[in-house]
């Protein structure tokens, strides 16, 4: 059996209506962990901002509540436009937070003007160094798995020379290496950033 929309009850969807509402209050009315699960919301906004992620809390956002339970952000996906990668935007580098490129999330901002969320998404970003240096080192195992499929890559579609949406100016014409020294370099940056000013 497939659950579609027209499964669920008027009682039901007043009932999601009117939490998701309230949650939505509770950013500014302080009671924020009455309706969100915070460990799952520090999980995702750190992430999204670790990745620079343009499409934060303004488009491909999910998140799910569980029965008698609160809400939970993620699954997470769509970061083509992450890691400096949009051409549309005149200052977009490591050593900013998302809300001076593009005013980044309103849900994330707002829970970082309460004192407790802010030490736990600190808290959370120191113990997640070893983390960050192993996904930093991978990139660099993972390029000689890759290398050579790369350059067949480019062969046929010619992605390193060509210029197109999103991409900007400063990737166009560089190697595949140098655009994965690039990414390693962008969030090593940002990340120590990210420690020193959030």
């Amino acid at each position: 059996d497939s659950f579609t929309t027209e499964d669920i009850t008027e009682a039901q969807y007043n009932y999601i209506k009117d939490y998701v509402n309230n949650a939505y209050k509770s950013l500014k009315n302080g009671n924020y962990e009455d309706y969100y699960e915070v460990d799952s919301v520090i999980n995702y906004f750190l992430l999204q901002e670790l990745f620079m992620n343009i499409d934060q809390d303004y488009s491909s956002v999910f998140f799910y509540k569980p029965v008698d339970g609160k809400i939970n952000y993620g699954p997470v996906w769509d970061f083509d436009i992450s890691i400096g990668n949009a051409n549309y935007y005149d200052s977009y580098g490591p050593e900013m937070k998302m809300k001076d490129v593009n005013t980044g999330s309103y849900t994330f901002y707002t829970l970082m003007d309460y004192p407790k969320f802010r030490t736990a998404f600190m808290n959370r970003l120191s113990e997640i160094e070893p983390i960050v240096n192993k996904m930093l080192d991978s990139i660099s195992l993972n390029y000689n798995i890759v290398k050579d499929y790369a350059k067949n890559d480019d062969k046929i579609w010619n992605t390193l020379n060509r210029s197109f949406w999103p991409k900007p100016a400063n990737l166009v014409g560089i190697t595949y290496y140098e655009q994965l020294s690039y990414i390693k370099d962008y969030i090593e940056t940002h990340y120590e950033y990210m420690i020193e000013n959030y």
